[in-house]
């Protein structure tokens, strides 16, 4: 067992390193993060002048007159359900309409496609280039760095957010990750430890069907769970937005030790 003594030593040559990470700060392109956030900014406004010179946008103002709000997604979800008949594919706990984008991305119409693609677009702008914008000093971005506040002693950031980049929408990823640059005479490194936590864990737990799992590479820990997850027979079954299910929603939430919901 790890002492008291040699824990807080850890913890603090941990804090005193994202400390140095902070001070010497990422290089930022602001040249072509300012060109995004012109072309992104005209982009929302091409797709608004599209949505509402829609047919939907005009039974949209027909329900609701003077109080037709675009950004509202209740007033999306009557339209959608009640003037056009759509087929609901989801409602709230508290009994209303599902109109988050895992539901809207159900929905194969034009007018729906528009207003997913107008509402990444201002999450990218306001949320994402604007907030590294906000927080760029001199060409550098100085995001403070916390090694106390996640529950799995993971380190994080804010001001911006620098750790939460998306990635599964390669074009909202490209946009940010690009306006991120290395020092002259260097480049940038991307490292990633393969199960590194499940690995650690299996060194303290010592179960040995996890160590079977971590030993041999043709065994997938997600893919079976999967199976067990939706009462799948054969693993060719899985598919691969079963398998992110499985990882995702029920894996990680069990090996953190988070509550129900998420489980």
């Amino acid at each position: 067992m790890i002492s008291l003594h040699e824990a807080y030593k850890l913890l603090h040559r941990g804090a005193l390193a994202l400390a140095k990470v902070e001070e010497v700060g990422i290089r930022i392109d602001v040249d072509r993060l300012n060109q995004y956030c012109r072309e992104i900014d005209y982009k929302i406004n091409q797709l608004r002048e599209q949505l509402v010179s829609s047919d939907v946008w005009r039974l949209w103002r027909r329900r609701f007159g003077d109080r037709a709000n675009l950004g509202s997604r209740v007033q999306l979800g009557e339209v959608l359900f009640e003037e056009m008949g759509i087929q609901c594919v989801g409602y709230t706990p508290s009994g209303r309409y599902s109109v988050d984008e895992g539901a809207l991305d159900k929905i194969d119409l034009p007018f729906v496609r528009d207003y997913l693609q107008m509402e990444r677009y201002k999450k990218l702008l306001h949320t994402y280039l604007e907030g590294v914008k906000r927080e760029v000093v001199d060409g550098y971005l100085h995001p403070s760095f916390n090694l106390h506040l996640v529950k799995t002693y993971r380190s994080s950031s804010d001001s911006p957010n620098f750790q939460n980049i998306p990635v599964r929408d390669a074009e909202v990823g490209r946009y940010i990750r690009s306006c991120f640059i290395p020092r002259d005479g260097c480049v940038l490194v991307e490292v990633d430890y393969s199960a590194l936590e499940v690995r650690i864990a299996a060194c303290y737990h010592k179960d040995p069907n996890m160590i079977r799992y971590i030993k041999d590479p043709s065994r997938d820990m997600h893919r079976d769970m999967a199976m067990k997850c939706f009462l799948i027979d054969k693993p060719d079954m899985v598919t691969k937005e079963l398998r992110f299910a499985a990882k995702n929603m029920f894996v990680f939430p069990q090996f953190y030790g988070s509550y129900y919901v998420p489980c």
